[in-house]
């Protein structure tokens, strides 16, 4: 029999080993996160500084058009998503998931693919104007709404809608106490998060808005690099950050005053019939047409110089006798996968140890749920400045290498990746471990063969997110990225930047190629400048997904099992979402740029810079996986003589290995479309595929953006494997198990 101090001991010890876990993913995030900001703030800013830049005027009318386009944004946004949202969340129709997911290809594409999209798409007149600048905005968060919105219309009880008729109460008295308090929840969850996006927004922005409209993001980047005044784009760095921690603490408290409200239901979805389901063809189908259509401009522009139909863009990838991009459109493509395959991984990795901290230790693990959603509150100009100033100089000078933006956004990527992770941790029964233990599972088996198995969905969605992040993140990557490192929104926003037919083709021509990259994995050939880009973004999206896959395995699980003493793990796991990419970009170029740490040229710099961003989203994913696995099978098989290794790999490695996919895949999504850190940190010969986007978007001829936009289309294409790997990742964990002869 247990004593009272025997059981403390036991809990105590628990927590430590569920704190362990997650403790990577908050090395991590320290050096890449919090580390450049605390650079920043304390090398680069003074009391002079702070009174110079907020006295003028400039600033104020800077920061004003950066909040109202952001709301905005979000009107706008949920005026083209709630009549999808209200049909598919409501009602039950062949093809519901399919629709789901087409309508959710705008989030994962990278923005300067979109911005490309439309571009391609408007006359020439409304290329640089608000109103598309507040529609592309609109259709890169239409599925934020969608994804957020419509899982609480499906459990949302009509019935009490009914009842509150009956006792003679109108339509607006019926929305205002009983539909929306239901629904305010999910509503104000998904405007914040809208809201962060439109606010943080640099590509759309840039490409979309001109010379003489800035935001906060485009004009810290503008002081940063185009004048030099790093003080003044610290203070707008730390003006931004309050602002965004102001709306994410608003958003958590009326979300949590709302849950408290709410009650979820399993429900019945309606049948479509009559006029409701000619009403719901139109819905859709309008849907699908404006998600559509910016994609099909795309593709037609790439094959079109000028007013003639070419294929001159596309030939200009591999025949560099006609290319008018340097470096290669192929070292691009190489930089921009391997970029998001290292971001995925590094992401993955780390948002596996911390989801599973976060769900372990239950309520004590909140902190370390905050923790892991940081790097939401740091835009990714903010992140790669940050890096930027930070790593400039001696061993630790990685600027110049591919891997630094991979890293970068592998922090980027860390909180969505623990957002899919938690859950899947959390539907793992405790039981199944203490089964395991007591047969003689070692703790590796026991990881294997149940955590690792029922994590394997929502790793796989999780990586396959943070990798179609890191394809299409430009911010920190425009930041980090060198000439010979650019990954392809990069390249795509310099050649949309340039004149000239040719130019503008081969931006199409790149963005086309992005859009590929989105739906199918990148291949390899030597032969192909083309496939150089895809190689390298596919290796920086690899190795970034297998840190972040490691590390947020080892944080979540450490959240896990803390429960609630874990919630700073878990709120630490969050921080690379508070720097934005280019900040953290701009902090690693400064911080390692000498002697045997000047890693500014590897491309593996880039990838560690993408497993930072992505390690978030990676942890996410893992929590609820940890959660899901339940505590007596370690217990079952330690009694039955199991080694820790074997409980490990046959209880927690299987159970987890839905969710440890679904990270890496998410990791590896925001690898491979990452700009912003990408952009600073990569060299010639290693560019990730947004930052050679970018580069030949910026440049002029009608060849040079053709090749921009196969690259793009590339991009988009990856972007939708990796949804595809996330759908099904989370379709398998979700699925109903029974445990009972664990």
């Amino acid at each position: 029999m247990l004593t009272g101090r025997q059981t403390s001991a036991g809990r105590t010890m628990g927590a430590g080993r569920a704190t362990g876990t997650g403790l990577p993913a908050l090395i991590w995030l320290a050096i890449f996160l919090l580390l450049p900001v605390a650079a920043l703030v304390a090398g680069h800013v003074d009391v002079g500084d702070i009174s110079r830049v907020l006295a003028r005027q400039s600033t104020w009318r800077i920061a004003w058009f950066s909040l109202w386009q952001a709301v905005a944004s979000v009107l706008v946004t949920f005026a083209m998503a709630l009549p999808l949202t209200w049909f598919v969340g409501r009602h039950s129709f062949r093809g519901r998931r399919v629709v789901r997911a087409i309508a959710s290809v705008g989030f994962l594409l990278p923005s300067v693919v979109v911005a490309a999209g439309f571009i391609a798409l408007l006359p020439n007149h409304l290329h640089v104007s608000l109103a598309t600048m507040v529609v592309a905005h609109a259709y890169f968060n239409l599925a934020v709404v969608l994804r957020v919105v419509a899982p609480r219309l499906e459990t949302f009880d009509t019935r009490l809608v009914a009842a509150a008729h009956s006792l003679g109460a109108g339509p607006l008295r019926t929305f205002a106490t009983v539909s929306w308090p239901a629904m305010r929840s999910a509503v104000v969850s998904a405007a914040a998060v809208v809201f962060i996006y439109c606010f943080t927004s640099y590509a759309v922005v840039r490409t979309l808005g001109g010379v003489t409209r800035n935001t906060l993001e485009s004009d810290i980047a503008v002081r940063a690099y185009a004048i030099g005044d790093i003080g003044g784009a610290v203070v707008l760095s730390l003006v931004q950050v309050v602002v965004i921690a102001m709306v994410v603490l608003l958003g958590r408290t009326l979300a949590r005053d709302a849950a408290t409200t709410s009650r979820r239901t399993t429900l019945t979805l309606s049948p479509v019939a009559g006029l409701r389901a000619i009403l719901g063809v139109v819905i859709v189908v309008g849907a699908l047409m404006l998600v559509i259509a910016p994609l099909a401009a795309l593709a037609t522009s790439s094959l079109r110089v000028g007013d003639t139909w070419s294929l001159a863009g596309w030939r200009s990838l591999i025949d560099h006798s006609i290319a008018v991009a340097t470096p290669s459109i192929g070292n691009s493509l190489i930089t921009s996968g391997r970029t998001a395959v290292f971001a995925a991984i590094v992401a993955l990795i780390l948002a596996a140890g911390l989801s599973r901290a976060v769900v372990r230790l239950g309520s004590h693990g909140r902190w370390l749920d905050a923790v892991s959603m940081a790097p939401l509150v740091v835009s990714p100009v903010t992140l790669g400045l940050g890096l930027v100033v930070t790593f400039d100089s001696g061993w630790y000078d990685w600027r110049g290498t591919w891997w630094f933006v991979a890293v970068v956004h592998s922090v980027i990527g860390l909180p969505l990746a623990v957002r899919v992770l938690v859950p899947a941790w959390r539907n793992i029964a405790p039981g199944l471990q203490d089964a395991a233990a007591v047969l003689g599972a070692a703790p590796r088996r026991r990881f294997v063969d149940i955590d690792l198995r029922l994590l394997r969905p929502a790793l796989i969605a999780a990586a396959g997110l943070v990798a179609a992040v890191s394809l299409g993140e430009f911010g920190a990557a425009s930041m980090l990225s060198r000439s010979e490192t650019e990954t392809m929104p990069v390249t795509i926003a310099r050649l949309l930047g340039r004149t000239g037919d040719l130019v503008r083709t081969q931006a199409f021509v790149l963005a086309t190629v992005l859009v590929v990259a989105c739906i199918a994995p990148p291949t390899a050939t030597s032969a192909s400048a083309l496939i150089d880009s895809l190689v390298a973004s596919g290796r920086t999206a690899v190795f970034a997904a297998i840190v972040a896959l490691v590390l947020a395995a080892g944080l979540s699980r450490t959240v896990v099992r803390l429960g609630s003493r874990g919630r700073w793990l878990d709120a630490v796991s969050m921080v690379p979402l508070v720097v934005s990419p280019v900040t953290l970009g701009l902090g690693l170029i400064v911080t390692f740029d000498s002697g045997w740490y000047d890693w500014r040229g590897a491309w593996w710099f880039v990838a560690v810079v993408h497993s930072v961003i992505g390690l978030p989203l990676a942890v996410r994913v893992l929590v609820p996986a940890w959660r899901n696995i339940a505590p007596g099978l370690h217990d079952a098989a330690a009694v039955l003589g199991a080694a820790p290794r074997r409980r490990f790999v046959d209880i927690d490695l299987r159970l987890l290995r839905p969710a440890l996919i679904a990270a890496a895949g998410l990791v590896a999504a925001v690898s491979l479309g990452e700009f912003g850190a990408a952009s600073m940190l990569s060299r010639s010969g290693a560019e990730t595929m947004p930052v050679t986007i970018a580069r030949l978007l910026g440049r002029t001829g009608d060849l040079v953006r053709t090749q921009a936009f196969v690259l793009a289309t590339v991009l988009v294409a990856a972007c939708i494997t990796a949804l595809l790997l996330v759908e099904s990742g989370a379709r398998n964990h979700t699925q109903p198990r029974d445990n009972t002869h664990a």
